[in-house]
């Protein structure tokens, strides 16, 4: 019998079904972020529906699923300027300080994907 390739064949549909989240944050100083980062806590920021955050954590981003993307008076922000956890987002330091104007808004989005996946026949 001459060399073949066997393949599985399957149908099915696979639906990556988005959850956003959002969090905002605006000082009425202006923030410096020199050599030290600059953390914003958790209690300080702001949902979508208009609520302190308090104590509930911040939503994590899903591991291969999901991404955030940090938005600074409006402007989005490269990914290494910033880490986030469950308890705050941290602005990193750079090397030179910057400063961020009073009122600038600052908004955390999240999206996180949850695919779901089914087969036919």
């Amino acid at each position: 019998m001459a060399k073949q390739l066997f393949k599985l064949v399957l149908s099915g549909t696979t639906q990556a079904v988005p959850t956003e989240t959002r969090y905002f944050y605006k000082k009425s100083v202006a923030i410096t972020v020199n050599s030290l980062a600059y953390d914003i806590p958790k209690s300080l920021l702001w949902t979508d529906s208009g609520a302190l955050l308090g104590s509930s954590p911040i939503t994590l981003r899903s591991t291969n699923n999901g991404y955030y993307l940090l938005f600074i008076d409006g402007v989005l922000q490269q990914s290494a300027l910033y880490t986030v956890n469950s308890l705050h987002i941290e602005l990193s330091s750079v090397t030179a300080p910057y400063t961020l104007v009073a009122s600038a808004p600052i908004t955390l989005a999240l999206t996180n994907f949850a695919p779901t996946t089914v087969v036919h026949g």
